[in-house]
């Protein structure tokens, strides 16, 4: 990610003079990139233990150390009477912040300077980071900067950035995390390929007849073989490089990858192709518009990772979600399109999950009470379903497309294998003067008129 540090006139931000204020917008001067700093220091540590009570002078003893790794040493030449022994040892550890506080060298993406602060307390950029250019950084909303070397924090007058060894005068900044910029390779893409391949791919007035009922469709063999493999290698060099937490309240939680990857695979011409190399951009226009909506920069990597053998396979009538409604958001693009990447032959592999015809309900209940009170009783208690979920059976290189409102889920996985999907939220030029329109839930596709 790209990281913001906002002041009150304008956002932190590391010049080409190397001079640095805190005036600039949000464009590449302004985002830095926040680089760990972690380096193994040796921790002196003073324990006591206990001998055994068969020990004798100058017997070799084991213990185990503060990491956890066991250690010896010889007893004394006088058993205590207690059979206490202090012992001391060395530790290496790894230093990466204490207290919560992130340590990080703060990296411009404009010029790829380092953030500094000098011994007198000038604050600047440099070419080559040392010792005075590790910065300690809280973890919320708001965070103070403090170099580590000197101890001063970012001070602020305006836009004059400076620094102090007061903590009571040190500046809170507001800490924004944004996307990267498009890669210049997806740039490229997008510049040399401004039309849809296989522009002949049309909707049938059935299938936009079952879309509008339902609120979701399945088309076959939209992905080609080679644009699905080449998204599928991207996905899988990195995954063999990741950790997916597991912090998370469930078995169900647990096996959900959604959301880890970073930037450049999301970003990454093969990913990206996946729309805009197949069918799926002719089929954006024949329901949203030609040319009515914005082409994709960024997807939704989503894997679902097999549960334990013995987890019920339940789908409880209330746990589903709308896209943006925990944002109080739920209006935010116009269509959600799944690019199925792994073999969906039957329910219980990780099926994304829809409940049909919720589209027309929850749409209606929006506008009735409102945007702001439906999401406040959304995310207090969720409505119970009464209509069977249904779970999507596909293949790879079909794609799901789903209205906005439709009530859907990832469906667990009782498979010996992890399901793959990426996920794209296709969004109309104008979306900004129609996410507030609840009346027409077709508002947005201009296809579907008539039908």
């Amino acid at each position: 990610m790209n990281d913001l540090f906002a002041g009150p006139a304008g956002n932190l931000r590391i010049m080409g003079d190397l001079s640095v204020n805190c005036g600039g917008g949000e464009g590449a001067y302004t985002r830095f990139e926040l680089r760990d700093v972690v380096e193994n220091k040796a921790q002196e540590c003073v324990d006591s233990i206990t001998l055994p009570s068969s020990c004798q002078p100058g017997q070799e003893v084991h213990f185990v150390a503060r990491d956890g790794k066991t250690m010896s040493v010889r007893a004394p030449a006088v058993i205590p009477p207690d059979f206490k022994m202090t012992v001391k040892y060395s530790l290496n550890v790894n230093s990466g912040g204490q207290g919560g506080m992130r340590r990080v060298h703060m990296v411009s993406c404009k010029f790829g300077y380092c953030l500094r602060v000098n011994q007198d307390g000038h604050v600047h950029g440099t070419k080559a980071p040392d010792e005075y250019c590790v910065f300690l950084l809280g973890q919320g909303v708001h965070t103070t900067i403090q170099n580590e070397r000197t101890g001063r924090f970012l001070a602020l007058s305006s836009r004059t950035v400076s620094s102090t060894a007061n903590p009571g005068a040190a500046y809170s900044f507001k800490h924004k995390q944004l996307g990267h910029h498009m890669p210049e390779n997806v740039k490229r893409t997008l510049r040399n390929n401004m039309s849809a391949p296989f522009p002949e791919t049309k909707v049938s007035i059935a299938d936009k007849k079952f879309f509008k009922k339902n609120g979701y469709l399945v088309i076959k063999n939209v992905v080609p073989q080679a644009v699905l493999e080449n998204a599928l290698r991207r996905i899988n060099e990195r995954v063999g490089t990741m950790v997916f937490p597991t912090d998370k309240k469930n078995a169900e939680e647990k096996s959900d990858g959604n959301g880890k990857f970073p930037p450049e695979i999301q970003r990454s011409e093969e990913v990206l192709g996946l729309f805009l190399k197949s069918k799926a951009w002719a089929i954006m226009n024949e329901i949203i518009g030609k040319g009515k909506f914005k082409l994709p920069g960024q997807a939704q990597v989503a894997l679902r990772f097999p549960l334990p053998k013995e987890a019920k396979r339940e789908l409880p009538p209330w746990r589903w979600h709308i896209d943006g409604m925990e944002g109080d958001n739920p209006n935010f693009f116009t269509m959600l399109m799944g690019v199925v990447l792994s073999a969906w032959p039957a329910p219980w592999v990780g099926n994304f999950t829809l409940f049909p015809g919720t589209h027309l309900t929850l749409n209606e209940s929006i506008n009735n009470v409102g945007k702001q009170t439906f999401c406040e009783a959304y995310k207090k208690s969720r409505l119970r379903m009464q209509v069977a979920p249904v779970q999507v059976i596909a293949e790879p290189g079909d794609i799901v497309i789903c209205h906005p409102f439709l009530a859907h889920r990832a469906g667990p996985n009782h498979s010996c294998n992890i399901r793959y999907a990426c996920f794209f939220r296709i969004r109309r030029h104008d979306k900004a003067s129609t996410k507030d329109n609840f009346k027409d839930p077709f508002l947005e596709y201009d296809g579907l008129r008539g039908v």
